[in-house]
């Protein structure tokens, strides 16, 4: 498995990474661990559901998925970098354990440029979401709903994650006022979304698309500079009047431009290849 440094990287994806120096006497064949920042259900558990099996094909290893939620997602980081350098823990990042979190908490004792990143695994569009019988309809509805309501709470999955900061971005450039109420990862907010414990939810689009589906929760806008193909009549918050709450890292052609390299040897390249050919 072929390894290089990379430093953290500041979008809202998922990235493969493990410490640095992770060459020696490998593989071993003992399982390679998977750390995941947030609780089962959320984007970086599905993105290494459908990534470390092809990984597996390619490198003749088993994975195993272990999910530690904490501290907005630096518990993992904190495990990572505690673990030896031996290529067998690895961690699906995003950039809340990657970039956010070590920024703001200074608790967490890890470097993340300490990490050496295997491969870009997704690029993850962001929605603000309602539960269907919300009466705001779109951005201008959110608006004007939490400008009237004495109490407007948001949900995420945790300090410092994406979740928040996409939030506290919206707060910034509109003005209006809520409360943070963070949960152990975006699956657990989604579900106080769902039961009525908070009132939006700032949420990456994959996971939520089963409710959206079933008409359960309401996309209101994407917290991105273009439309996204799964949804494509659902405009971006920008296209709705908010300028700036978006994440634009990735260029206009969808494509991250990694070199070659980063991408390390062909299990690794499966397993993004993987990601990629999901809809």
């Amino acid at each position: 498995m072929s390894l290089t440094r990379r430093a953290a990287l500041a979008a809202p994806l998922a990235v493969l990474a493990t410490s640095a120096a992770a060459q020696a006497e490998w593989p071993k064949g003992q399982p390679i661990r998977v750390l995941i920042p947030f609780a089962p259900g959320g984007v970086p558990d599905i993105i290494s559901r459908i990534v470390t099996p092809k990984m597996s094909e390619g490198l003749g290893q088993s994975f195993v998925i272990d999910n530690k939620p904490g501290a907005g997602g630096g518990l993992a980081g904190q495990l990572l970098a505690q673990a030896p350098s031996d290529g067998y823990t690895l961690m699906t990042g995003t950039v809340s354990t990657l970039s956010i979190v070590p920024a703001i908490n200074p608790s967490l004792k890890y470097d993340p440029s300490a990490f050496a990143a295997i491969g870009l695994a997704a690029v993850v569009p962001m929605v603000a979401l309602v539960r269907a019988e919300s009466p705001a309809q779109d951005i201008p509805g959110l608006i004007e709903l939490i400008r009237k309501s004495p109490k407007f709470d948001y949900g995420s999955s945790g300090n410092g994650s994406i979740l928040h900061l996409t939030a506290e971005l919206f707060i910034l450039k509109t003005g209006v006022k809520m409360q943070h109420i963070p949960y152990r990862g975006s699956a657990p907010a989604q579900q106080a979304l769902l039961s009525g414990e908070v009132d939006v939810v700032f949420d990456a689009l994959a996971p939520a698309m089963g409710q959206i589906k079933a008409g359960k929760l309401r996309a209101l806008g994407l917290a991105m500079a273009k439309r996204s193909p799964a949804l494509p009549d659902l405009k971006t918050i920008g296209e709705q009047g908010v300028v700036g709450v978006d994440h634009r890292q990735a260029d206009d052609d969808g494509e991250t431009h990694l070199p070659a390299e980063q991408l390390g040897g062909e299990g690794d390249r499966a397993g993004v290849a993987a990601v990629r050919r999901q809809p």
